[in-house]
């Protein structure tokens, strides 16, 4: 074991490894939301039909360039799943694949409801 600066090497590499795994999982745990208010009308009230089919784990995602061409706008949501992290994570799914096929150029986020 080679020391540096009075700290064995393996400690320092240890410290570093662990802070690069951090930054690196910190944009998986920290995920962008539309508030409702901040979605097209046309989409919040697509949201207010689904709602009544959502339970404390459902989760919904909705993409939009447009607020008012219908074209340019997708919302995906996840029912009836037992965990509220796949949830969000099949919602984010569905929600890109349509937002690839419609060409939306701003990227899905979850709706905090």
């Amino acid at each position: 074991m080679v020391a540096t600066r009075g700290r064995p090497y393996t400690v320092r590499m240890t410290r570093t490894i662990a802070a690069l795994l951090m930054l690196a999982a910190a944009p998986v745990f920290a995920a962008d939301t539309w508030a409702v208010r901040d979605l097209p009308l046309p989409l919040r009230e697509q949201l207010s039909r689904y709602e009544r089919d959502m339970d404390a784990n459902s989760r919904c995602a909705a993409a939009f360039d447009s607020a008012s061409d219908a074209r340019r706008m997708t919302l995906q949501c996840s029912f009836h799943i037992r965990m509220a992290a796949e949830g969000a994570r099949r919602a984010l799914a569905y929600c890109e694949k349509e937002r690839a096929a419609a060409g939306i150029k701003r990227e899905c986020r979850l709706i905090d409801r």
